[in-house]
């Protein structure tokens, strides 16, 4: 590991670790070493009692109090070691998951988007959860290993020097395969949760157009397609599984030739009458503890490499930059002008070039169509309005102020968005047409029976307080396209950005919604993405797109029917 790499991790480490669990953690390590050197003792008191048993001595009654002592003190202190482990293991994920959450939230859109919904989701829940598995506890659980080892072989030792040293090489030999099964387990690990992400992304992609699926008769074809995925993740498992099972079998045959060679060769020295019974059993039960430190070592290498490049994943999300202008430390501005100036904006992602060199001025309480075929770039114009991103050259300016020197949370404070996909959340309908704003349910009677959407309202048996699923589960396209249209004109904006307002919607339902944007955002700037001809026709002013650059921009008494049908 460089060392970049290992400065990052002891930076996370020492915030999500060492600043918040410090108190827990000197508890774990002095709970642990105590824990240490209780362990061995208990095989070695067990052979004392063997041997004053066999001599038939009075104080074996006191040897196995104390054995009762040190088994019930070993057990409880592992029990309170574990409680202390899981609370702040609990407290770290969770610390973790909300830094995660909050960076992907406050995150830069470009960055994040750049990587599919199962990709994230998957790091968010499946590799946070994963990486549990390696705590602050794994260095306080190996010191206790190590010094119970290092007793261990001192008391072996005094009773036979080569049990001792024999035991410990035995165990040394698990060590040799253990950097090329750690590589390969690392190489499997990845590709599986590489299929993983990519089964999820089929998961997910499939509820969102399930009604397509159906509807063009398409389930044997993406069946087929997770089936292929599935038996290709079913593949890499097995692989997984069988080394991972090998190496385990190997170790097991080690940890068992110890104690068995001991026992063979202790079993003669008791013969001969070097050893007594009791000291065999001590150092039978005391051999295991030798294992112990290199088993914690080799399997912590082992679960490091196989999940290693999942807290790299990690890392690199909590590490996302934050949007440009977001806190920035420019004079906050109580208001934005409804003026917009678009300055020789191009905009490139991925080696693709979006937008060309676009010009344009927009007057305050001007309403202007945007038009242009499918990926012309009229949806990008909004996203750089709006900040989600940032434009490869120009300049973008409300009133005087570029943009750049707006902070975002002003900008969008001044800005409503009407997207084309209506962002629903479970809870009511009124909460999710006032967004926790103080709005009174008479001003949301007026505006909604302008839009049309009080009809729709009056069909939930609960009226403003009827629950709405997640994504408008239990809502019609129509109607979620009128809540948020009445969601927008409920909001305190000065600006209006309207994405397919009027896609989905009849031709009753969409006259009479743009009857009500015309009441209620009469003198508040307006742009609108719009394919419905009829809808431009009204507006002030028409630009079009093609392929990026802006082939017209005039008033829309100028513009022909034919341009109008070449441009939607």
């Amino acid at each position: 590991m460089n060392n970049t790499k290992t400065k990052r991790l002891y930076y996370y480490i020492k915030e999500y670790y060492l600043r918040k669990e410090l108190l827990n953690m000197v508890l774990i390590i002095l709970f642990t070493i105590i824990l240490a050197v209780i362990v061995p003792l208990i095989p070695f008191i067990t052979g004392k009692l063997v041997d004053n048993i066999i001599a038939k001595n009075s104080g074996f009654l006191l040897i196995l109090v104390n054995l009762c002592t040190l088994q019930y003190s070993s057990f409880l202190l592992e029990r309170v070691i574990q409680a202390i482990e899981s609370i702040s293991m609990v407290r770290v994920s969770n610390r973790i998951r909300k830094d995660f959450y909050n960076k992907i939230i406050l995150g830069d859109y470009l960055k994040i988007k750049s990587y599919s919904d199962a990709e994230l989701l998957e790091r968010g829940v499946g590799d946070i959860e994963e990486i549990q598995r390696i705590t602050f506890s794994v260095i306080p659980k190996f010191l206790q290993q190590f010094i119970s080892g290092i007793i261990a072989f001192v008391l072996i030792y005094n009773i036979y020097p080569l049990f001792s040293i024999l035991s410990t090489f035995i165990y040394l030999l698990a060590l040799i395969p253990v950097r090329k099964f750690g590589n390969h387990q690392k190489s499997v690990s990845l590709e599986r949760r590489n299929v993983d992400v990519k089964i999820k992304d089929i998961f997910l992609d499939s509820l969102r157009v399930i009604s397509l699926i159906k509807s063009y008769g398409k389930e044997e074809s993406h069946y087929q397609t997770f089936k292929n995925k599935n038996n290709m993740w079913s593949s890499i498992s097995t692989k997984y599984y069988l080394a991972n099972n090998f190496y385990r079998t190997f170790v097991r045959i080690i940890d068992a030739l110890a104690p068995a060679i001991i026992l063979i060769f202790g079993g003669y020295q008791v013969f001969i009458g070097n050893l007594t019974i009791g000291m065999i059993v001590t150092a039978i039960g005391l051999i295991p503890t030798i294992s112990l430190p290199i088993s914690t070592m080799v399997n912590t290498y082992l679960e490091l490499k196989s999940f290693s490049f999942k807290i790299k994943k990690i890392i690199e999300t909590l590490e996302f930059p934050d949007e440009i202008n977001r806190e920035c430390s420019f004079k906050k501005i109580k208001g934005i002008s409804g003026n917009i100036v678009f300055k020789n904006i191009s905009f490139t992602v991925n080696n693709m070039q979006i937008l060309k060199n676009v010009s344009f001025n927009i007057r305050e309480a001007e309403h202007v169509a945007i038009v242009g075929k499918s990926g012309s770039g009229k949806s990008t114009i909004l996203k750089l309005l709006t900040g989600l991103i940032s434009p490869t050259e120009g300049e973008i300016y409300f009133g005087d102020v570029n943009i750049q020197n707006i902070d975002l949370d002003i900008l969008r404070e001044n800005v409503v968005y009407v997207q084309h996909g209506i962002y629903i959340e479970a809870n009511t309908i009124r909460q999710n047409l006032v967004q926790n704003k103080n709005i009174n349910d008479e001003l949301i009677f007026e505006i909604s029976n302008a839009t049309g959407f009080h009809n729709d309202i009056n069909k939930f048996e609960n009226y403003l307080d009827s629950k709405l699923e997640s994504n408008g589960g239990n809502l019609s396209g129509g109607q979620l396209k009128k809540l948020g249209i009445t969601r927008g004109l409920l909001s305190k904006g000065d600006i209006f950005f309207l994405d397919e307002i009027t896609t989905g919607l009849d031709e009753k339902s969409r006259d009479k919604v743009f009857s009500a944007i015309r009441r209620y955002l009469k003198g508040k700037t307006c742009i609108f993405i719009t394919h419905d001809i009829e809808l431009a026709k009204q507006l002030d002013r028409i630009i079009e797109i093609e392929n990026g650059s802006i082939t017209y921009s005039k008033e829309t008494k100028y513009v022909s029917n034919r341009e109008l049908m070449n441009g939607v």
